[in-house]
């Protein structure tokens, strides 16, 4: 019983993160993407 609790809880852990790191990617890519307007922003200006 104690073993199937630890496996949903490392389940839900391990979707958590998946989650967190998905978000980080995504904001990265927003960052890159902005970075990459400013730039271009400056090179016009």
């Amino acid at each position: 019983m104690i073993e199937i609790i630890r496996n949903w809880k490392k389940k839900r852990q391990d979707r958590k993160q998946a989650k967190h790191e998905k978000l980080l990617v995504e904001l990265a890519e927003m960052v890159d993407k902005r970075r990459a307007e400013l730039l271009q922003r400056e090179r016009e200006g």
